[in-house]
């Protein structure tokens, strides 16, 4: 097995921010993300070695920020969000739902007229 290349936080342009002490509030989004991943993920697998760990973890993460939809910004993915899709997705989705309610009146409509 080769040996990987290790970069340093500051070779990947990462920052360290504190918390402040005894407040774990402070890092709410972190302890929920730790916290989602336990439950939906780790507790739920039953690894061979690290490394299937870490590649089964990976597939995970892809998943949780590029499909999952997230409750707290708007049931849109965290991709969508960190790219900018933001307005778009949503524009899509007012799209959707206005097709989906003209729909559903002329449904109705028929439905009464054709009993």
């Amino acid at each position: 097995m080769g040996k990987r290349k290790r970069f340093t936080p500051k070779e990947l342009e990462i920052g360290h921010t504190f918390t402040q002490d005894n407040h774990p509030q402070s890092n709410g989004k972190l302890e929920r993300f730790h916290r989602t991943l336990k439950s939906e993920h780790t507790r739920r697998s039953a690894y061979v070695d690290e490394e299937d760990a870490r590649a089964r973890m990976a597939l995970w993460l892809a998943y949780y920020n590029s499909e999952q939809l997230h409750s707290a910004i708007g049931y849109l993915t965290p991709n969508d969000v960190f790219y900018g899709r933001r307005d778009s997705r949503l524009a899509e989705r007012r799209e959707k739902l206005h097709t989906a309610r003209i729909n559903r009146q002329e449904y109705w409509q028929a439905q009464s007229v054709n009993p």
